[in-house]
């Protein structure tokens, strides 16, 4: 069988592109003042999908203001080509990482008063990065105290 030249280029073309370009793409982003999370996918550079994991705290804040927009931070990345995945990632966000667990989220907003998680937010929101660190510090320590709680007493 004889293949022409057209032929040759196009078939390595193709090559090139099967070995150099994401066949899938992804990216991780996390809310700064609530913990939730936000996946986007990419099929050969196409956006094809966005996947929000909304805390409870999340769910609490819009409940109270309808308006609240994200402060989504970048998180992570892949490509994945034929030969393999290639990962980036940013530098360790901070606490709130923490939050981004569903059952933790969930723990802090039961353990809490409006006026306390109201508190909280401003903090996140408006306080320097030390504040912000003491808060989410302070609010890690009331979720491992509620849920050693739950644990011993499970019928509170």
């Amino acid at each position: 069988m004889k293949f022409g030249r057209w032929t040759m280029f196009v078939a390595a073309g193709l090559l090139l592109i099967l070995l150099f370009v994401p066949y899938h793409s992804g990216s991780i982003h996390i809310d700064l003042i609530t913990g939730s999370v936000k996946t986007n996918d990419w099929l050969f550079r196409v956006h094809v999908n966005t996947k929000l994991q909304e805390t409870a705290l999340a769910k609490w804040l819009r409940c109270r203001e309808p308006n609240f927009q994200e402060r989504w931070r970048f998180m992570s990345e892949w490509d994945e080509y034929v030969l393999g995945t290639v990962r980036g990632c940013a530098p360790v966000v901070d606490d709130i990482l923490f939050f981004s667990k569903p059952e933790v989220s969930e723990a802090f907003v039961s353990s809490s008063t409006d006026e306390e998680l109201a508190e909280f937010i401003h903090v996140l929101r408006n306080g320097t990065q030390t504040e912000r660190d003491q808060a989410l510090r302070a609010a890690s320590e009331k979720v491992l105290m509620y849920l050693a709680e739950q644990v011993r007493h499970p019928d509170i």
